[in-house]
């Protein structure tokens, strides 16, 4: 879930994220900031290897 600016970006029915009752987690398919930095140190270390 990024927004750069002001101005909306994605799909629509992604924009919002409302709690779902009973749940703790987020769907695989939503990219998150904590996700995609997790991606890039795991790149990372696998070049200093």
């Amino acid at each position: 879930m990024f927004n750069v600016g002001t101005r909306p970006r994605g799909k629509e029915k992604d924009r919002i994220l409302a709690h779902t009752p009973g749940t703790t987690t987020l769907r695989t398919e939503i990219v998150t900031w904590a996700g995609s930095l997790m991606n890039i140190a795991a790149a990372l270390a696998e070049l200093t290897e």
